[in-house]
């Protein structure tokens, strides 16, 4: 009896202090949901004043600054609310009754600059989905457009790919068949927007990116497999799409100096020089430019040029190496480029 008596006060004692530390943790809990609260709260009272100066300024210079403060909000979110915030954005721009178009227009042009992250929200087929029926249906030219890139923020699609374009780390089947889905996604689903045809060019250059950074990073890598069965057919793809008229011809020209910088890495320099012949016989300005940003993928940072060129003195250029070089070896690309590197446009005459 008298060791039980004894026992009773640490019982007590135990008690007290997992009421207290049970207390203690509520008071930390509440005053936790009190902050976050507090936080969503003047979060959204932001975000609301931000709509409201895109929405009602007369001064495009205003609503300018104002779309870029919503671009740099969106940035800004955390991760847990992104897709919440970008939800209730979607919905504006869907909402044609009580969203004036300047507002979707300011919306749609700021999703479309987000930089940190690629938008996703909960059902996020739907959201992409409902997006290019409203682009579709849209008359306004400055608001399709920037819806149009609104959705090719989207996680998967244009820049998402564009991303993976730029991954130069050790790539594996997973991620290339990843991010050609990407591209795919972009093409085969949504044909009418204007990133389609951009898509359908980057993923001809893909293939061969993917073999160059396989090859100099010493990794296996098949050059027919990658670059004549699979970035030459898509090239010729999209050249099939341009002649029926479902692409804008934008990235033609330089379609055609890249099918023929393919040619050069197979070996077949007359073919390139056909191909370079294409964009000399086009109906072509000395003002069409070629974007490079780098001749062909290399560890060396040098060759990156990042600049436009004017097509027809930069395919004048390169035929004139290809017809004094017609014999292939293993040194070829390296000397071809550091010619390419060398390149200078003349300024056209007045």
């Amino acid at each position: 009896m008298l060791a039980n008596q004894e026992t009773r006060p640490k019982e007590r004692i135990s008690a007290l202090i997992i009421t207290r530390n049970l207390l203690v943790i509520l008071l930390i809990s509440l005053i936790f949901m009190i902050s976050n609260y507090t936080k969503g709260f003047c979060q959204n009272d932001k975000l609301n004043k931000i709509l409201q100066e895109i929405s009602s300024s007369d001064d495009f210079l205003k609503r300018r600054a104002a779309q870029n403060e919503l671009t740099e909000y969106l940035d800004n979110t955390d991760d847990a609310n992104r897709g919440e915030v970008i939800d209730r954005l979607l919905l504006k721009i869907r909402d044609k009754k009580n969203s004036s178009t300047r507002l979707r227009t300011g919306i749609s042009y700021s999703i479309g600059q987000i930089k940190s992250f690629f938008w996703k929200v909960k059902d996020q087929e739907k959201a992409e989905q409902n997006l290019y029926v409203d682009f579709q249906q849209e008359k306004d030219p400055a608001l399709k457009k920037n819806m149009d890139s609104a959705l090719m923020k989207a996680e998967g699609l244009y820049w998402d790919a564009i991303h993976g374009y730029n991954y130069d780390k050790p790539i594996t089947n997973a991620i290339i068949n990843k991010n050609v889905q990407k591209f795919r996604h972009v093409f085969v689903d949504y044909p009418e927007s204007s990133y389609a045809s951009k898509a359908h060019y980057y993923l001809a250059r893909y293939y061969t990116r993917v073999y160059l950074i396989k090859k100099y990073k010493g990794w296996q890598a098949d050059k027919h497999e990658f670059i004549a069965k699979k970035s030459n057919s898509t090239y010729e793809n999209y050249f099939k799409m341009v002649k029926e008229g479902k692409y804008e011809p934008s990235e033609t020209m330089d379609a055609h100096y890249y099918l023929a910088l393919n040619y050069v890495l197979l070996g077949e320099i007359e073919n390139a020089i056909k191909e370079m012949e294409k964009i000399r016989k086009s109906q072509i300005k000395n003002e069409y430019l070629i974007y490079v940003y780098e001749f062909y993928f290399s560890n060396d940072n040098e060759n990156v040029k990042n600049r436009y060129y004017p097509a027809d003195q930069l395919a004048e250029y390169t035929i004139k190496y290809l017809k004094e070089h017609l014999k292939y070896d293993d040194n070829y690309q390296e000397a071809f480029v550091a010619y390419l590197n060398k390149f200078e446009p003349k300024e056209p005459k007045d």
